[in-house]
């Protein structure tokens, strides 16, 4: 039988436990950090899909696999999204600045609902959208190890 080999290496910007691993929408294990596991299938077309608790898409892929070959897959984590939420931070600060110039606010408090709660949920909206559009995840097939 072919086997589906996903390798994990250690990233440390990802950090979660495990994450889940599916093929044909069944799950049939998890991957945890710096760990590699094996899963026999049957020869022909599946669809291996792994999936975090993060709020992003989930990574899938197609493959074809023959009764001598089986595939292996190199699991990586996009660290793009924890410089979103830096970037975000700092876009925050530097136009609820540029506001409170603008309209002369020196007090923070006293203008706080009307300057800056609207600007921090406006910008993590934002961020929340850009952020659902990127995979998380990712799956790169790699020559099999010997």
């Amino acid at each position: 039988m072919p086997i589906i080999t996903i390798e994990r290496p250690y990233e440390s910007h990802n950090q979660k436990k495990r994450i889940d691993v599916y093929i044909n929408n069944a799950k049939v294990g998890n991957v945890g950090v710096d760990e590699t596991v094996h899963f026999e299938v049957d020869a022909g077309q599946h669809t291996l899909m792994l999936k975090g608790q993060w709020p992003y898409p989930n990574t899938s892929v197609n493959m074809n696999v023959s009764n001598n070959k089986g595939k292996h897959f190199k699991m990586t984590t996009s660290n793009w999204h924890n410089w979103m939420a830096i970037i975000g931070i700092l876009i925050i600060s530097f136009c609820s600045s540029l506001i409170a110039k603008a309209f002369n606010i020196t007090s923070f408090s006293s203008h706080f609902l009307l300057v800056y709660l609207p600007l921090i949920i406006v910008g993590g909206f934002i961020i929340i959208l850009i952020s659902k559009t990127k995979k998380h995840l990712k799956l790169e097939e790699i020559p099999p190890r010997e």
